[in-house]
């Protein structure tokens, strides 16, 4: 599988077209964090790895998957909308975009990544062919400009807002999954390491 940019837009926008005027915070946070939790659970991961194991060097490649939980998520989201409704000190559109920001961060904390790896060992004049198993927990990323273009896209809207809401929405699912893609693809680095037989070696990649 791979990151689907168009599939996590569809899912957004059906999120926020759904969403009548007396949908609660709960049911926003639930379907955002479930849609953001199914793109990165989808990708493929790809790493390099290297490393002095038991039976000698090891060189080789890694591929595999990630899991992320989206509970971490999904009650930053909950926070942050229900402090947005604060009747004493409601928050605003930045506040926003910066909880999203956050809420992704914590999206990619919780990441357990597994990858087959295979190789080979220098194993005194001989190579030979290796394979085993790595893991990783949590994916480094950058929200920082997803961020800053949420708050430009939520700064239009609020310009445009008597317009057709459902070209808010768009605009919003559009930059939403755009900026996400960006983060997990460009910026988002994985990191592994060996286990049993491969342990002492460590992995560093992507996700795709």
């Amino acid at each position: 599988m791979a990151l689907n940019k168009l599939a996590l837009k569809t899912a957004l926008l059906n999120l926020f077209n759904s969403m009548s005027s007396d949908a609660d915070n709960a049911t926003f946070a639930q379907g955002l964090a479930t849609a953001l939790m199914n793109y990165v659970n989808s990708a493929s991961v790809s790493t390099s790895d290297a490393g002095t194991i038991p039976a000698g060097v090891f060189a080789g490649s890694g591929s595999g998957n990630i899991t992320c939980s989206m509970t971490g998520c999904k009650q930053k989201i909950l926070d942050v909308c229900n402090a947005m409704n604060d009747e004493e000190e409601p928050k605003d559109n930045d506040y926003f975009a910066e909880g999203l920001g956050e809420a992704i961060e914590e999206l990619a904390d919780s990441a357990v990544i597994v990858t087959d790896v295979t190789g080979n060992t220098q194993v005194g004049s001989a190579s030979v062919y290796t394979e085993g198993i790595a893991r990783g927990s949590g994916l480094t990323i950058s929200t920082s400009d997803l961020v800053s273009k949420l708050k430009d896209c939520f700064s239009d809207m609020w310009n445009n807002r008597g317009a057709d809401p459902n070209t808010g929405n768009d605009d919003f699912a559009t930059v939403l999954s755009d900026e996400v893609h960006k983060v997990f693809t460009t910026n988002g680095t994985v990191s592994t390491s060996g286990i049993l037989n491969l342990e002492g070696s460590s992995g560093s990649g992507k996700l795709s």
